[in-house]
């Protein structure tokens, strides 16, 4: 009995451990995703301000 409540007690860490190693995975997409975003926009406005001041 010992032996299999040792075996979920594990289990239970190893859900726990790979589900924080997912929700890491997810926040640094997330913040990739956030800064790709940034950098477009940025490229977007200083080429709408470069178009027009070649106006």
């Amino acid at each position: 009995m010992r032996l299999i409540r040792g075996h979920l007690l594990w289990t239970a860490r190893d859900a726990s451990y790979l589900r924080h190693q997912q929700s890491e995975a997810c926040l640094l997409q997330a913040v990739q995703a956030e800064s790709a975003a940034a950098q477009a926009v940025h490229a977007l406005m200083s080429g709408a301000v470069h178009h027009r001041l070649s106006r």
